[in-house]
């Protein structure tokens, strides 16, 4: 009971006081006493008939103290249920407040980030990204369904996620600032999970790779280990091993100029890795070593890109491994790890 309404059931509604149930029920035996004491001045009968009105007075008084007694325990009835019920409201609120605030909320957010961390996020959408890796390719632009997608992007550069529909776009690639000089143009359709449109090739006439799009599809660590692949993107590499510095254990078999190795798990930490010729025992020729940091439960691509031979090709674009994170934001700038290569060493 609010304590506006406790005010207007004791003192009324223009604030009167207004008697208890218990003076009340003084009030009438007193009123009972002064009649019995009115009647006094007669004979035995007007004794009796006092004697009576004592008795049935003082069974009023008992009546009314039982009744008042019983109100009272009414009335502090009423307010434990009153207060009780306001209690187990109040309590239910905050339950319901603190289960959607920590419980609903967070594990919701939680669930969202995760889906977003793998294969499309929970609305259904696809996840789409494009990376530059043609090493003769100037700066480039790339729009989707004849909008602007992505304007002035340089080589070596992987830009963010952007959330689409499912479904089939069309592409094109073009020269920065100059939409009529299309280097690329072709449909390309995703499904709901991550991917990375990958410029690869060369545009120059003599150029011994033609310039194509390699479609990768992007996952996530499944577990406490980071997961890593190669993406074999160097025109003037051959088949390439991968392999752990310290261990000669291999990340890539024999990976080839546009393609991308499956996944492999790897604990967290600190590696050196060595760009190989390939060979049946992963023992080749290093041709580049590269240092990398991969923390547990990511997932990367290493983009082996540039040219192993610059001054023999037709752009001054050294070899270099780019590692970005996959099925996630990765940063719109050049993810280029520290790469010495063989010459350099």
């Amino acid at each position: 009971m609010g304590a506006e309404n406790m005010s207007k059931k004791i003192f009324g509604e223009s604030g009167t006081v207004f008697p208890s149930r218990r003076v009340l029920a003084v009030g009438l035996v007193a009123l009972a006493l002064v009649l019995a004491g009115c009647g006094g001045g007669g004979d035995g009968g007007g004794n009796g008939t006092a004697g009576e009105a004592t008795d049935a007075a003082g069974e009023t008084t008992a009546a009314a103290d039982e009744a008042t007694e019983a109100a009272d325990e009414t009335t502090e009835m009423d307010e434990t249920t009153e207060a009780g019920e306001t209690t187990e409201a109040a309590e239910t609120t905050e339950a319901g407040e603190t289960t959607m605030g920590e419980t609903t909320m967070g594990e919701t957010t939680m669930a969202e980030t995760t889906a977003m961390n793998g294969s499309g996020g929970m609305d259904g959408n696809a996840s789409l990204r494009v990376a530059h890796m043609s090493p003769d390719a100037p700066n480039v632009d790339v729009y989707v369904n004849n909008e602007t997608f992505l304007e002035d992007v340089p080589f070596g550069t992987i830009s963010n996620y952007t959330s689409v529909p499912p479904g089939e776009y069309a592409v094109a690639i073009t020269a920065a600032g100059n939409r009529s000089a299309e280097v690329f143009s072709g449909n390309v359709t995703v499904e709901e999970a991550a991917y990375t449109v990958t410029a690869t090739g060369e545009i120059s006439e003599d150029a011994e790779t033609s310039f194509a799009p390699l479609i990768l599809e992007d996952e996530a660590a499944s577990g406490e280990n980071a997961s890593v692949r190669v993406v074999h993107v160097s025109p003037d590499a051959g088949p390439v091993d991968v392999t752990v510095n310290s261990t000669g254990a291999a990340i890539a078999d024999n990976a080839t100029f546009g393609n991308a190795t499956d996944y492999v798990e790897v604990p967290a930490g600190d590696y050196t890795l060595d760009i190989r010729g390939a060979t049946a025992d992963n023992d080749g020729p290093i041709v580049a070593s590269v240092d990398v940091s991969v923390e547990g439960g990511t997932a990367y691509s290493a983009f082996a890109a540039g040219y192993v031979a610059p001054d023999d090709a037709p752009a001054d674009t050294p070899f270099e491994v780019i590692l970005t994170t996959d099925g996630m934001t990765a940063s719109m700038s050049n993810g280029t790890a520290a790469t010495t290569t063989e010459a350099e060493s």
